[in-house]
């Protein structure tokens, strides 16, 4: 009789941990999924600005819209990351 009380109470430990990790994870793997696309799309932007074309007067405005994008962009990778590590760390709580 203890052994099935104690078997079902760590039964529904399980179930309340994967209940309050199930969200956590999903929102893990939308980040991740937006990190990768962030990244590549900055990537693309470091490739433009390496050519020196970029950098005539004829080219100033694109220039400073990609630079301005690239920050951006820059900003949030690393809002992500920060989001990424809050959330690993609360997984590791439950």
């Amino acid at each position: 009789q203890k052994d099935k009380s104690r078997k079902r109470q760590e039964a529904e430990e399980r179930n309340r941990k994967y209940r309050e990790r199930r969200p956590l994870e999903t929102k893990l793997k939308n980040i991740e999924k937006r990190l990768e696309k962030v990244m590549a799309e900055k990537a693309k932007l470091d490739q433009v600005l390496v050519d020196r074309n970029m950098y005539e007067e004829s080219e100033k405005a694109w220039l400073l819209e990609t630079v301005t994008t690239r920050k951006k962009l820059e900003t949030e990778e690393n809002n992500l990351l920060a989001e990424m590590e809050r959330l690993t760390i609360e997984m590791e709580r439950v």
